[in-house]
């Protein structure tokens, strides 16, 4: 291979990787639901999770005892974002294009796995399929929400 075409490959990977890493927030993050953060003045909905809303109800299979999962949810994840800054990776808008749909990390640790691993949260099966065989091993070891028997968390 010609040298001058190894060097121009070169830079269009340095180009493509840098641009990539343009479109990513990152930032102070402050929790604002269960599954939402807000960076600046961008609204991030958690890519491959779904999880109880804030001041959602959830009741467990057995009866009748209210649970709150959708505060719990929220406490799980203000207990995961740090209070120093994270980056978001966009993967997609929300429908109504207000909202970026985005994978969120603090250092090397995805906080979106993070929530669905603890059991607070659901993986979302056609996004993401390593966060729906964390669901299951969250079930089955019944953490986080799933210890109190409700039908599913985000439901």
């Amino acid at each position: 291979m010609p040298f001058r075409l190894v060097i121009l490959l070169a830079v269009l990977l340095l180009a493509t990787t840098t641009s990539a890493q343009a479109n990513d927030i990152s930032g102070r993050a402050e929790v604002i639901s269960s599954n939402m953060l807000r960076i600046g003045q961008a609204k991030i909905v958690l890519w491959g999770i779904k999880a109880p809303e804030k001041g959602q109800v959830c009741t467990p299979f057995a009866g009748g005892r209210k649970i709150p999962c959708g505060n719990m949810a929220f406490q799980a994840l203000k207990a995961l974002v740090p209070d120093a800054p994270i980056t978001c990776t966009p993967k997609s808008k929300t429908k109504t294009k207000k909202r970026l749909v985005a994978h969120c990390r603090y250092q090397q640790k995805d906080i979106n796995k993070m929530m669905v691993e603890g059991g607070f949260a659901r993986a979302i099966p056609g996004e993401s399929m390593s966060y729906v065989r964390l669901e299951r091993m969250a079930a089955e070891k019944r953490a986080g929400l799933w210890r109190l028997l409700i039908a599913a968390p985000g439901k």
